[in-house]
């Protein structure tokens, strides 16, 4: 779920029902408080533990990756045009791995989207891989920051406009059977870091 400012509403999609759902849903908090669905055409397929992010400068909100159906990891790249209420699959070249449980954050000083970590395809552990998606561009492209936090998944991450940087908290390092339920506490982590954008 995603905050749209320019309609002050929140956008939903997807997530875990009796299974996996796409749909499209958005939540006015400010004028009749109530949930619609959207029901746009063409979307996304089913699916949950994905990332999205709202871009304030292209009116536009970008998701990534998840899990789908058959417990499969997903990496493609989405964009909702609330507006126009279109999703339009991007295809990127050379585009992150399949993921779930990563975190998407905007940094509306490059705009650009900011992506930390999951547990992506091809690896027994989770990924500590930092990534920005221009969609002007439509180009993904990894940073190689240092230090950088241990490779995570399934944590929280927001993007601090006042003072220009990316905040992460907590997540799991250890990887997960087919639905992640099986994770050993003693693998969550409470720590916190910063990251600040080149500017």
């Amino acid at each position: 779920m995603v905050y749209d400012p320019d309609r002050q509403q929140a956008i939903l999609f997807g997530g875990e029902t009796a299974g996996l759902d796409n749909e499209t849903w958005a939540f006015d908090a400010f004028f009749d408080t109530t949930w619609a669905n959207l029901t746009p055409g063409p979307s996304p397929s089913p699916r949950s533990k994905h990332a999205m992010v709202y871009d304030t400068t292209n009116k536009q909100v970008i998701l990534f990756g998840g899990e789908t159906t058959s417990f499969r990891k997903n990496g493609e790249t989405w964009a909702y045009d609330v507006a126009n209420n279109i999703w339009t699959h991007l295809s990127p070249p050379n585009p992150p791995s399949a993921r779930l449980g990563h975190t998407l954050v905007y940094d509306s000083i490059n705009e650009r989207a900011l992506m930390f970590g999951g547990f992506a395809d091809g690896s027994p552990f989770p990924s500590g891989e930092t990534w920005i998606y221009d969609y002007l561009t439509k180009r993904w492209s990894p940073l190689f920051p240092s230090p950088v936090p241990p490779r995570r998944f399934l944590h929280a991450m927001a993007y601090d406009s006042e003072n220009q940087q990316a905040i992460l908290f907590g997540g799991a390092t250890q990887g997960c059977g087919v639905d992640c339920s099986d994770i050993d506490p003693d693998y969550y982590q409470a720590d916190t870091w910063t990251y600040i954008p080149d500017q």
